[in-house]
């Protein structure tokens, strides 16, 4: 098995073509496997660092998240996310997407631009 995921390349066409797109490659654990240098968290704490602090009600987060929105971005966006015009699509594990889930409910984001398919 070699090179990167197939999506990978997918993602970087996407947020080529578009302004309102951005593709944030975000990894757990690899800090502490490789010379990784882009994000390295779980991805729920990564989203809100690229929150938009003007258009987010913050004091709406619980305290276990409201620390990392004052971090700053690993990557070179430098758009901010405003909640009322995201749309999100979790994938993954049960425990992952409750997670991401709780995150954007608690900045915001309506119920009918989020969708989420978990396993496992």
């Amino acid at each position: 098995m070699g090179g990167p995921p197939p999506y990978r390349e997918a993602f970087r066409a996407r947020d080529d073509e578009r302004d309102n797109f951005h593709f944030v490659p975000t990894l757990s654990r690899e800090n502490y496997l490789t010379d990784w240098t882009g994000e390295t968290d779980y991805v729920q704490f990564c989203l809100l660092k690229y929150l938009d602090s003007e258009a987010t009600d913050l004091d709406a987060l619980p305290d276990e998240f409201a620390d990392y929105v004052d971090e700053a971005p690993v990557g070179d966006v430098d758009a901010r996310i405003d909640p009322d015009a995201m749309e999100v699509y979790v994938c993954g594990i049960g425990a992952m997407c409750d997670r991401v889930t709780n995150v954007v409910e608690s900045v915001g984001v309506r119920e009918e631009y989020l969708d989420v398919e978990s396993y496992g």
